[in-house]
């Protein structure tokens, strides 16, 4: 596949989940698959991830971890509860009647978690005409390598830089408008929003990777707790909190402070036009 687009899947990744990460063609015979890394950890001390056929129609994409992956693993295995509900929420968006999954006994897509280093687990997605092709070996990057990617990096904490606050944000309010800020900006709960809500705004219904192709991955990520609610008790969820975006309407909704616009104002105020 991969020699002609291994440089342009590996930044889509990189961007989607906010890690460097190293993609290699890898050959077997006559098999051409993938094998995936992140680059800080190299091919011994963290997960590594391959991809490639598997029988006639089928391909397979299996996590394991290197020889020298036991500090990882410590701090995966520790990773706040947090991380885990978003990492085992983006595994969770794998689905399809084609697909199919293998963890360790006794765990599920609900209660997995990674725990040692001979921790492994499997997918297989099946019925595929051509699997060697290029679009289909994309198709499976897409559908279970990038979210399994996005877990991974979830749970060993590649963190995005907050972004500088306003100036006339109040200082009471800032803590919690930083936290909200993180939140929308982690790449991973941006994945995950636009894997349940699909790539096009929740507002106007613009789709921009139709419109742009690969210049259009410019989605961005809505919180739509109010600020005023943010101390309640109910857990922070990336599946129910936040909503994709186009920078358009991103604007519109933020153009009212301290309390940003709902996308139902939004909505309104452009069928008044």
């Amino acid at each position: 596949m991969i020699d002609l687009r291994i440089e342009a899947l590996r930044e889509y990744i990189d961007f989607n989940v906010g890690a460097k990460v190293g993609v290699e063609s890898d050959t077997n015979g006559f098999r051409h698959g993938l094998t995936l890394w992140f680059e800080d950890l190299g091919r011994t001390r963290g997960p590594l991830i391959y991809l490639g056929p598997s029988g006639l129609k089928r391909h397979e994409v299996i996590l394991r971890f290197a020889d020298y992956s036991r500090s990882v693993v410590e701090e995966i295995n520790a990773a706040p509860e947090e991380k885990l509900f978003t990492a085992r929420a983006l595994l969770q968006t794998i689905t399809g009647d084609a697909v199919s999954s293998t963890f360790p006994e006794g765990m599920d897509t609900q209660n997995w978690k990674i725990d040692s280093a001979k921790f492994e687990m499997r997918f297989e997605r099946r019925n595929i005409d051509q699997p060697l092709s290029e679009g289909e070996l994309e198709k499976t990057s897409n559908e279970i390598v990038l979210p399994l990617m996005g877990a991974l990096a979830e749970l060993i904490g590649y963190e995005e830089i907050a972004e500088t606050m306003d100036e006339d944000v109040l200082f009471e309010g800032a803590v919690r408008i930083s936290n909200i800020r993180i939140r929308e900006r982690n790449p991973r709960n941006r994945l995950l929003c636009l894997r349940i809500h699909g790539e096009h705004c929740q507002i106007c219904g613009f789709a921009p990777m139709e419109r742009y192709g690969k210049a259009g991955n410019i989605l961005e990520v809505h919180h739509l707790q109010p600020l005023s609610l943010n101390d309640s008790s109910r857990p922070y969820s990336p599946k129910d909190d936040l909503i994709p975006l186009c920078p358009n309407c991103h604007r519109a909704v933020h153009s009212r402070r301290p309390l940003p616009y709902t996308p139902d104002e939004i909505r309104d105020l452009m069928n008044d036009r």
